[in-house]
């Protein structure tokens, strides 16, 4: 993706629409190295499952050996359970889950960010308030509620 396919959405946009192409090719652009972390992410999720599957199997072949397969399936949901916790703990504690980790909510951050930056360019085309007048009204009120609770106790006293 880097080497093919992001370069065409760095290329520079001309005419009076460019800033909001920009936005969107930059929200589009981090959407898709969202994904890329996401599957990357999901993948190292289901390599534990895998691997207990083989230490499973594994198990059951040495169980039907000796004979001393058991009638209740719950037996080998526990055991299967154990395994499993075992593979997910080893898991966390690699530097490998720690780092994709960090890429993928960095990268959800990323394009939550430029999601907003394109969104509100959009919302601002429309009759309504932007998150960000909304925000400074938000703020305004809070500091007017401050300024007159002061008041009321000085005219109190």
């Amino acid at each position: 993706y880097d080497r093919e396919f992001r370069r065409f959405f760095q290329i520079p946009q001309l005419g009076l629409m460019r800033e909001y192409q920009e936005k969107a090719y930059q929200a589009a652009d981090k959407y898709n190295v969202l994904q890329s972390n996401l599957a990357e992410f999901m993948r190292l999720l289901g390599l534990p499952f895998g691997r207990s599957m083989q230490v499973m199997q594994e198990k059951l072949v040495e169980l039907a050996e000796k004979g001393e397969l058991s009638d209740d399936s719950r037996v080998y949901y526990q055991m299967w359970v154990k395994v499993l916790e075992g593979h997910f703990m080893t898991l966390f504690q690699t530097p490998e889950y720690v780092e994709t980790l960090a890429r993928t909510v960095n990268a959800l951050a990323d394009f939550m960010a430029a999601r907003d930056a394109a969104l509100e360019d959009v919302i601002g085309m429309l009759p309504v308030a932007r998150k960000t007048e909304v925000d400074d009204m938000a703020k305004e009120l809070y500091e007017l509620k401050k300024r007159l609770k002061k008041l009321e106790k000085k005219i109190d006293q």
